[in-house]
């Protein structure tokens, strides 16, 4: 550990925002729009196991969104630098 040059760190930095932060960016849009547009709920007849997973955002949902929308912020950030 001691002998690990800064450029390692960087790089695991690097990685490690560039996972965390498009989710958390696309679990807040997701939030926020799961607020005005709701799931649809059906009847209640028909419930089960698979109306009940439907009834979710899955993790890659989230983050795709979150990718879409931190792309553009993160390409501007690369060709900045």
């Amino acid at each position: 550990m001691r002998n690990t040059v800064p450029e390692a760190w960087y790089l695991v930095l690097l990685v490690v925002t560039v996972v965390v932060v498009p989710f958390i960016v696309g679990l807040l849009f997701v939030k926020i729009y799961r607020f005005f547009k709701p799931f649809e709920q059906a009847d209640q007849d028909s419930i089960g196991l698979a109306h009940l997973t439907e009834n979710r955002d899955g993790f890659f949902k989230i983050f795709f969104v979150g990718l879409l929308i931190c792309l553009p912020v993160f390409y501007l950030i690369y060709q900045a630098g």
